[in-house]
């Protein structure tokens, strides 16, 4: 069980031997004054945890040390050597120690004037240099609550006896720790656990930097807790400058800064560095962006393993804040969280890891499924997840995961992955960049940066999916829901189109195809109840011919689109609506021109100083005025001019517009070409 220490080096435990008189005269400094041989002091150490005899407590590396002082407890020091026998006097199962046999020290005072107590001073008895350490698997009440020192010489007296001057003299002291309002859970300091990593809060800032810059509002201590109080620093100079340190342990990794708080300064830069212990250096992991107002921010910046001190102070990590013109930095809690690694990354960004390319099964905690020992099998990834308690995933390019239970709620995330839906829930199921196939059951998922459908079709309930890839194997809607398509657009390249079909028999489904690009096919609308969608962007639209347009399903089209209505007999004519006000083509730019009320094509061409009877044509007009709204261009092969391609068919050349200013018009406008 691992052992975490919660007494530096340096801490000093002793007992007062005067009983706090400043005049010495205490039973036993008298009996060391008058007294003419050695006298033997024990110590003795106690864990009074309740974990019964498995020794919740430890002690080692101390020296026990006898302290002639002042009143206030300064004085020098004077070191005793420690018999390492163990006396029989007194054992329990409880006592801990640095020597075999338990926690009983026995040392001597020797008759020397160094132990004689002059009036005015105090003695101490204790040990110095002491490291105390708390087994954390122990459930600890009460903590390390008695340490108790005896003196003897060479004949003990029962409990309660009273000592004659002339004989020798036991008695009993209680030894506790100087702050005795500190336990265990005290000294270990303030843990808590984030996502899969644990956290730890900031243990100061007056060792952080040479040199702090700013005017502060209270301590770090206010960022423990997110409670609104903060650790605030404004500007001097315009200049603010101050650094958190947190200590994580020797044997664990950094893996975020997490802050909560606000930076004043309309968008300011604040610049956040972390120490690099291995070159010696600040490297900027991030920057805080500031506002007028304030606006409360929670912002977590990626560590790596060069963040965290190994040398000195090991497990140092730090934290800087640098800026020269915000007005205000405030922290209302700061947190950094890490991994108990073993020359392991862990579960780096609150993951576990996935590479079905690679051969490992197993799954030990916080040694299978990290960042640098990947899982090669989704069962595996399960287990370990259902142990660790941790529901998001990273994938290694080129994995393939087949779902196989309930992912409800998981996050997946990775590049260039493939995951087979495979008939299971994935409501609320976050995944990005991966290639989507096959059934999903359940609603409000989110899927971003996806290829979907590409090559086996995919079945989906209402949910959400954004700059996402729609392929020819085609998207099918299974409930009766709203569908979120935002920024999506075809994968299929050429004259062909991908399709969404709304189903025989579901009926009252709303599709949102916002800022759509491209072709896109349109199945079974309006087969049972009234279907509503929505398409705005540019593109194709095609309207299969099993749409049905009796049920009076509606359609709203927004943008540079064509229509293909190869439902029989009309959509529009078999009472369905298309709402098209806001679309336009080639072919209703042409016949708006021409509806009564409206300019002549002589007219047209008079206004824009053509030849009337030349060469142009109202086709033509229409043509290279769609094709500069489409704005399509390219560069010439020979790469001296751009060329502006057609709306349609996006290959034609329209025109080409020279790349530099003619001089004949006084440099101000490029010559154009029309191609046409």
């Amino acid at each position: 069980m691992a052992t975490s220490d919660i007494l530096d080096s340096g801490t000093f435990i002793g007992v007062d031997f005067s009983n706090g008189a400043k005049d010495a005269n205490s039973f036993f400094c008298d009996y060391l004054n008058s007294s003419s041989f050695e006298k033997e002091v024990y110590v003795d150490m106690i864990d009074a945890t309740d974990d019964g005899s498995g020794g919740g407590v430890s002690a080692d590396t101390f020296q026990v040390q006898a302290k002639i002082t002042d009143a206030d407890g300064v004085g020098n020091p004077y070191l005793l050597n420690p018999i390492t026998s163990v006396s029989s006097y007194y054992t329990d199962a409880f006592m801990v120690g640095k020597f075999a046999g338990g926690g009983r020290y026995r040392f001597t005072l020797p008759n020397a004037v160094p132990f004689r107590v002059p009036a005015g001073k105090r003695l101490f008895v204790g040990m110095e240099g002491f490291t105390l350490g708390v087994t954390v698997n122990d459930s600890i009440a009460g903590g390390f609550e008695v340490i108790d020192a005896r003196y003897t010489s060479d004949v003990e007296l029962v409990d309660g006896g009273v000592p004659p001057n002339d004989v020798a003299t036991e008695t009993k002291q209680d030894l506790v720790l100087e702050d005795t309002s500190t336990t265990i859970p005290d000294l270990i300091g303030n843990l808590s656990t984030g996502s899969a990593a644990i956290s730890t809060v900031v243990t100061g800032t007056e060792a952080s930097l040479p040199i702090v810059v700013g005017t502060p509002t209270n301590t770090y201590t206010s960022t423990v807790e997110e409670d609104g109080v903060y650790h605030s620093f404004a500007a001097v100079g315009n200049a603010i400058e101050f650094a958190y340190n947190f200590n994580i342990g020797s044997n664990a990794s950094p893996v975020e800064f997490l802050w909560h708080g606000y930076v004043q300064g309309n968008n300011d830069q604040v610049g956040v560095f972390a120490r690099n212990w291995l070159s010696a250096s600040w490297e900027q992991v991030g920057t805080i962006t500031g506002n007028n107002s304030i606006t409360i921010q929670t912002i977590a910046f990626i560590l790596t393993t060069a963040h965290v001190n190994t040398g000195a102070n090991s497990g140092d990590v730090r934290i800087r804040f640098n800026s020269t013109d915000v007005n205000v930095i405030a922290s209302d809690r700061a947190l950094c969280s890490f991994t108990i690694t073993n020359q392991s990354v862990g579960y780096a960004l609150g993951s576990i890891w996935v590479n079905t390319l690679l051969s490992n099964t197993n799954t030990v905690d916080f040694v299978d499924g990290v960042a640098d020992n990947p899982v090669s099998t989704w069962a595996a990834a399960l287990t370990l997840s259902a142990s660790v308690g941790i529901k998001k995933f990273s994938i290694a390019n080129g994995s393939t995961i087949q779902l196989t239970s309930n992912t409800d709620h998981f996050t997946l995330i990775g590049s260039e992955w493939s995951l087979d839906l495979n008939g299971q829930s994935i409501e609320g199921l976050s995944v990005e960049n991966a290639s989507i196939f096959g059934t999903g059951i359940g609603s409000d998922y989110h899927f971003e940066l996806c290829e979907l459908a590409t090559s086996i079709a995919l079945t989906l309930a209402s949910g959400s999916i954004h700059n996402c890839a729609i392929g020819g194997s085609g998207l099918m809607l299974s409930e009766a829901g709203a569908y979120y398509l935002d920024n999506c657009f075809s994968s299929v390249a050429g004259t062909g189109t991908p399709f969404i079909d709304f189903g025989l028999a579901i009926g009252g489904t709303q599709l949102n195809l916002r800022h759509y690009s491209g072709g896109i096919e349109i199945r079974n609308i309006g087969q049972l109840g009234i279907d509503n969608m929505s398409l705005e962007g540019f593109g194709q639209l095609i309207l299969n011919a099993n749409c049905d347009p009796s049920n009076a399903p509606v359609i709203a089209i927004r943008g540079h689109f064509t229509v293909t209505d190869n439902v029989v007999g009309g959509f529009i004519v078999g009472g369905g609506t298309i709402s098209d006000d806001a679309r336009y083509d080639v072919d209703q730019i042409t016949a708006a021109s021409s509806v009564g009320g409206g300019m002549t094509e002589s007219e047209f061409k008079e206004m824009v100083g053509l030849t009337v009877g030349g060469s142009w044509s109202m086709e033509k007009i229409m043509k290279i005025t769609t094709a500069w709204a489409a704005g399509n261009w390219r560069l010439k092969a020979d790469g001296t001019a751009q060329e502006l391609l057609d709306a349609e068919d996006q290959s034609t050349v329209i025109l080409e517009q020279s790349l530099t200013r003619s001089p004949a018009v006084g440099n101000k406008y490029k010559a154009i070409t029309v191609k046409i």
